[in-house]
């Protein structure tokens, strides 16, 4: 397997994106970022309108960002952002679906964006930005068994929540929300896979999917100290290591027995995974073993435990820089496509902004 990316690249890598980032964001007049960039599905203005979403938990990345790169400009997109933000919510205290136009809620959108109004309220403390996360939170616990079922994937949202009602010291909040993730995470298979984590039930799921719904367990597992959810994604985590070990690569999309769809990558899921691979690796290499599996676990033999994280890591993290475009205007420099190829099923021929986000976040993890 790979050995791990050169830390000169990979600070190139992020530079671009971020650039790109804050160029999603400036063409909103930094009110939100575009969903993604596409001269093919948008062929006059070319940007899509903001995507109240995907800005909500891209603003962690640009604020952790900060401490890595020097992007001029970045934190006045990050605090108008915020503020578009607490605009959209809606009166009941959820975000809107979609671009935020059609005024219908959206618990998973509500979720994800809780992860970055939590991260700017950490540190601006301001009364408005509490106040509306504890009415959004609110508004999801209230929702909580009205939407059954939810898609595997939402576990990420519920992620977002938790993370909100820990900021908040609000432990009822965090009580209820594991009960949703009990239910959830009954959804683990023996092989690895997990029922309904696509985006419709019966269907292939997306590498994206995928890693969000591994991610949401994973993250919500160490708040919350199950050790039991994190033994589920390892051995999740195990089982995609195969495969790519059998292939040299990965599919764009598994069905729940791991048959997968290899015509084609879904960028944005490589890169969700790879950075998952670094987190956990991150994790073992801590002694993290009183809550996540024992360095005999991951390596039988003893030595350096965390390696094949770090090497699944690296490799996929490769495909996406691959990917990325180095060269051009500044409306195309510093994407990431949706899919390789351009016109795969994932986001055909655009360059949404959340893989390049995702592609920030990995980066960051390997150069902290």
């Amino acid at each position: 397997m790979d050995e791990p990316v050169d830390k000169g690249v990979l600070q190139s890598h992020l530079d671009l994106a971020l650039q790109w980032l804050r160029r999603s964001m400036e063409v909103c007049n930094c009110r939100g970022s575009s969903a993604f960039y596409s001269p093919w599905r948008h062929p006059v203005k070319r940007w899509a309108p903001a995507y109240p979403e995907t800005t909500g938990y891209l603003l962690p990345t640009l604020l952790r960002a900060r401490h890595l790169a020097d992007i001029p400009g970045l934190d006045t997109c990050v605090e108008q952002a915020g503020e578009w933000l607490l605009d959209v919510a809606l009166e009941e205290g959820a975000f809107p679906e979609l671009y935020g136009n059609t005024g219908k809620p959206s618990l998973f959108n509500t979720g994800q964006i809780l992860l970055g109004l939590t991260a700017l309220w950490r540190e601006n403390k301001e009364a408005r930005y509490q106040a509306t996360i504890e009415r959004a939170l609110e508004w999801m616990l209230a929702e909580r068994w009205q939407q059954r079922p939810h898609p595997t994937y939402f576990s990420r949202a519920w992620w977002g929540a938790l993370v909100a009602a820990r900021s908040l010291g609000n432990e009822q909040a965090e009580m209820e929300i594991a009960e949703v993730l009990e239910e959830l995470i009954s959804r683990f298979r023996a092989n690895g896979t997990l029922r309904a984590w696509g985006f419709k039930a019966g269907r292939r799921a997306y590498t994206h999917t995928i890693a969000y719904s591994l991610r949401g367990f994973y993250e919500a597992g160490k708040l919350l100290q199950r050790i039991e959810w994190a033994d589920k994604v390892w051995h999740s985590l195990q089982q995609i290591e195969e495969l790519y070990n059998r292939r040299g690569k990965l599919a764009g999309s598994y069905d729940e027995n791991w048959k997968g769809r290899y015509s084609f990558i879904c960028v944005t899921g490589h890169a969700q995974l790879s950075l998952l691979y670094k987190l956990v690796a991150d994790d073992v290499e801590a002694d993290f073993a009183s809550f996540y599996p024992s360095p005999e676990d991951v390596n039988p033999t003893g030595d350096e435990a965390h390696l094949p994280l770090l090497k699944m890591s690296a490799a996929l993290l490769k495909v996406v820089l691959k990917a990325q475009v180095c060269r051009g205007g500044a409306n195309l420099r510093g994407a990431v496509p949706g899919s390789v190829p351009f016109y795969g099923p994932y986001m055909p021929m655009r360059y949404p902004n959340w893989a390049a986000k995702f592609l920030a976040d990995a980066c960051m993890a390997w150069l902290e």
